[in-house]
């Protein structure tokens, strides 16, 4: 990638692929507290409640090494903007679940989402920024990925404690709606539309 591919405001990109992070981040950590009130909402055996978590992370496992060659085929500013709007769409899916194997199936579907953000916008990131800004760029990455997962138990207790459980995916929706077109409106790509 060089930094001719992606134009445009440097200090909108790094604020749309830190907020971009930032989401998928605190959903890796946010259903953590609230697994017992989803497991009580459906009555499901405690060895299954698991899969909540555990298919978000397998469908972040499998897309990742994928995203690479997504983005190239794809274009960035397109690849990063569908991952965001999958993971929205899946996380108002998962808030209207009806059943224990609804919310597994969409989130696993937010995984893939979630899964392609992370690096969407990395690379998104390294595109705009000269090489020697490289560092820049990723410290003020890091910032946003590293924050989600300290943020996600606290905001899920919250969010449990004066709504309920669906409350953790229905929070994305807004804040993806932004993000998505965030997307449109400040990263450039010559070549794609």
């Amino acid at each position: 990638m060089s930094s001719s591919e992606i134009t445009g405001s440097k200090v909108g990109i790094t604020l749309v692929a830190m907020a971009a992070a930032l989401m998928a981040m605190i959903d890796i950590t946010i259903v953590n507290v609230a697994l017992s009130d989803i497991r009580a909402s459906f009555g499901t055996p405690i060895d299954q409640i698991g899969w909540v978590s555990t298919g978000y992370m397998i469908a972040n496992i499998v897309i990742i090494p994928l995203t690479g060659w997504l983005q190239r085929r794809f274009g960035y500013r397109r690849y990063f903007a569908a991952s965001v709007v999958l993971f929205t769409i899946a996380s108002a899916l998962c808030g209207l679940a009806w059943s224990l194997p609804s919310l597994v199936f969409f989130r696993i579907l937010q995984g893939l989402g979630g899964g392609a953000i992370i690096p969407s916008a990395q690379g998104v990131l390294f595109a705009r920024y000269p090489r020697e800004e490289h560092g820049m760029a990723s410290a003020m990455f890091g910032l946003g990925a590293i924050t989600g997962p300290l943020l996600g138990p606290s905001i899920g207790g919250y969010l449990i404690e004066w709504f309920n459980w669906h409350w953790i995916f229905l929070v994305n929706v807004p804040i993806g709606a932004l993000v998505a077109v965030g997307i449109w409106r400040v990263i450039e790509q010559p070549g794609f539309t």
